[in-house]
Formats: C-alpha cells, structure tokens, sequence
C-alpha cells in the first residue's frame, strides 16, 4: 500500500530546501525527494519570533494571516519525523491555505501550545532567517537531537 501525499502548511525553517533535507533526508538516504513547495496564505494566525531562537512559531490572531508554501508531504514516516522535529511545544494542526490562484487547500499546519511568554511580539522572515541563520543552524547537532535518535532506533 502506498501511502497519500499529506499537505502540510510551512511557515518558518521547514520552507528551507536546506533545513527540510537536514530533517527528512537522513532518514531516506537516495530515496529521499524533496517535496515541490508552492506558495500559500494561512489565514487567522500570526507569525512571531521564539525568544533565543532562530524559528518562529504562530498562534492564532483572526486580523493576520501567514506567508509560507504548502508542501505535500509524500509518506506517513516524513510527517512522523516532521512531528518528533516540531517537538512538543507545536501542534500539528488541521487549516485552510489559500494559494495563489485563490484555491482553498484543506492542510496541516504546527501551531505553538507552549506558554506565549517564549514569544516575541516581532515578525519572523525567511530571507534573514536563509541568509543568517540556516547555514549554521543545520550543523547544531542539538537542534537535530529528536530526529536523529529517531533515525538510529528506526535502523
């Protein structure tokens, strides 16, 4: 059986074609395709900074929308490793995205459940987060801990 495509909504460092193959790829070796990511809007949610992080997490906000791609995720086992990388301060979340031809996508989206007080009331941008952040990021063996424990147990 094969599995159905699952489409899930990014907003932050998962839109990197970088920081997606650090996280799923490991797992796939040269099986792994990155999936084609197309533009999209969540609506009622707004994105912000983590404290002392470099991703961002949204909350829902009914006046502001999100930028980010739609992704269709292409087996159960990359949502699994998506999820173990989200860890336990987001949600996977069913959402509407609108794209840009104004079609409306049923989707999964991460939504933040921790304490707001580890948010900043600043927006986060993937352009700053790409150019500053993400080459570095991708080498933290911390930030990649859950994803690889789960890789090793999987073996």
């Amino acid at each position: 059986m094969t599995d159905k495509p699952v489409p899930l909504f990014f907003y932050g460092t998962l839109q990197s074609p970088l920081v997606y193959s650090r996280v799923i790829s490991r797992h796939f070796g040269s099986a792994f395709t990155q999936p084609k990511m197309v533009p999209a809007v969540l609506k009622g949610y707004y994105r912000r900074r983590v404290k002392d992080a470099v991703y961002p997490a949204i909350t829902a906000s009914p006046d502001h929308q999100v930028e980010g791609h739609l992704a269709y995720v292409q087996t159960q086992k990359e949502v699994d490793i998506l999820d173990v990388f989200e860890g336990e301060d987001y949600q996977r979340t069913p959402v509407k995205v609108t794209l840009s031809n104004n079609d409306i996508v049923d989707a999964h989206v991460y939504v933040w459940i921790a304490e707001k007080d580890y948010l900043e009331d600043l927006e986060w941008h993937l352009d700053q987060f790409e150019q500053q952040g993400a080459p570095k990021w991708v080498t933290d063996i911390d930030e990649f801990e859950n994803v690889d424990a789960m890789r090793a147990a999987t073996k």
